[in-house]
């Protein structure tokens, strides 16, 4: 016999987990969170390469930690609802790592400095897009995530290492998923939030089910390390700058990306996919910063 809940949640990075943590807010009984990867406490023994991208927290759960509150940035949340509401919810998300949190440090909040910045991007043809950033650091992302974790078990079942191979539907509607291992789980409701790492299983089972989906643009390119000093002028006045500057002959757009101050370049081995990555720390320093230029 299946088992049986109201919402089953695919996927435990940050999307599932506010899900979950606003579905236990509006008092919503009877729901699951099923995650591919390792649970937090098992991630953490496993060490960092075993667990970049799935497993609770997702991406996020060893990430520099970086809070963008900025409606600017972030991807294409314009599309979805109008300026003064997505504004009103960058807050809203904003206190909700707060209560769990996240320091009280936000950088970026000199409007000066940053018009100072943005005057010196101009005179070599670059624009910077004012933002302000909460940093967590990778070492305090897993202590955010592990205290949402712990504010949703009990009411919320979790399910760690349980890979969902199809979403079950009848009659043309979701009807819960079944697992690799066989098991089905019925539910009322669907939310399917696999992130990067079930990126390729969502397009299959979008196809399977006739869903719609569209694709966006790919970015490409270097991690570049520096001496912290030489960065900090900027960095000082802003945890990350959003720099951007288009190329005479393609006009192509050029933007950094993801700065760590006195952070580190690491490897990530994406299943036999070796990238880099940048992180940074809320209770040590390096003597370098690092970045990323992407083109998109």
């Amino acid at each position: 016999m299946a088992e049986r809940y109201r919402v089953v949640i695919v996927g435990a990075g940050p999307a599932g987990i506010f899900a979950a943590l606003e579905l236990k807010r509006a008092g919503v009984p009877g729901v699951v969170i099923v995650e591919k990867g390792p649970d937090l406490p098992d991630g953490r023994r496993l060490g960092r390469g075993h667990s970049m991208l799935s497993g609770w927290g997702g991406a996020g759960a060893y990430s520099d930690g970086k809070l963008a509150l900025s409606t600017e940035i972030g991807g294409s949340l314009a599309r979805y609802c109008p300026p003064g509401q997505l504004a009103d919810l960058v807050e809203y998300v904003d206190k909700v790592y707060q209560a769990f949190g996240a320091p009280e440090t936000v950088h970026g909040s000199n409007p000066e400095a940053m018009a100072h910045l943005q005057r010196e991007a101009a005179r070599l043809d670059m624009k910077v897009i004012p933002s302000r950033y909460r940093h967590l650091g990778t070492d305090g992302c897993e202590e955010v995530v592990g205290r949402l974790r712990d504010a949703l078990e009990g009411e919320t079942r979790i399910r760690c290492r349980s890979p969902v191979s199809a979403v079950l539907q009848r009659d043309g509607q979701a009807a819960g998923v079944r697992l690799e291992d066989g098991t089905e789980i019925a539910a009322e409701w669907v939310i399917l939030a696999p992130g990067r790492e079930g990126s390729a299983w969502l397009a299959r089972e979008a196809a399977r089910l006739g869903l719609h989906s569209s694709i966006n643009p790919v970015d490409i390119g270097v991690r570049v390390e520096v001496p912290a000093s030489v960065m900090e002028p900027i960095t000082s006045v802003t945890y990350e700058a959003k720099i951007i500057y288009y190329t005479r002959r393609f006009e192509d757009m050029v933007r950094t990306f993801c700065m760590c101050p006195y952070g580190e370049v690491i490897r990530e081995d994406l299943g036999g996919l070796y990238t880099v990555n940048g992180h940074s720390f809320a209770h040590r320093q390096t003597a370098n910063t690092n970045f990323a230029l992407l083109v998109s």
